[in-house]
C-alpha cells in the first residue's frame, strides 16, 4: 500500500538515491573512516563513563557492534564488517520505507556529479 502524509502541509519530498553498489562502497569508506576517526575510542569512553549495552543509544549501529568486540565475543574484523553490513541493511530499508510515497521525486546520483546540480534538481522539483 501506498501511503500519503498529511495534506495541510505543504511540502515536497525529495528521495536521493544512487546505484546500490556505489552506494554500498560508500557505506563501507564511511564506516573506515568512522573507525580511523576513533568510533572504537569513542565507545570506550562512554563505556568509562558508565554507559552499557542496555544503554539506549549503545544499541545503535556502530556502537553495538563495538560492544560485542570488546567483550570478547567478536573480532574487531568480524565487528568492523558487521558495522557495514547493517548499516547497508539499513539504508536498504530506508528505500524500502520511501517507496511508499508515490508522489516523492526520486533522484538518482551519478558517480562525480556536482552537489549543486543535485540540488537544483530538488529545487526544481519542489516548484
Amino acid at each position: 500500500d501506498k501511503l500519503e502524509p498529511n495534506t495541510k502541509y505543504d511540502f515536497k519530498i525529495n528521495i536521493v538515491n544512487m546505484e546500490r553498489e556505489w552506494l554500498y562502497t560508500r557505506i563501507n569508506r564511511r564506516v573506515d573512516k568512522l573507525m580511523e576517526e576513533g568510533l572504537l575510542k569513542e565507545v570506550k569512553h562512554l563505556l568509562s563513563m558508565g554507559y552499557n549495552s542496555e544503554t539506549p543509544a549503545m544499541k545503535g549501529i556502530g556502537y553495538k557492534e563495538l560492544l560485542l568486540y570488546l567483550d570478547g565475543k567478536a573480532t574487531l574484523e568480524e565487528a568492523v564488517n558487521n558495522i557495514k553490513t547493517n548499516t547497508r541493511h539499513y539504508a536498504k530499508r530506508q528505500l524500502t520505507w520511501f517507496k511508499r510515497y508515490k508522489n516523492a521525486h526520486w533522484i538518482e546520483i551519478q558517480k562525480g556529479q556536482m552537489v549543486g546540480n543535485v540540488v537544483d534538481e530538488i529545487l526544481e522539483a519542489s516548484k
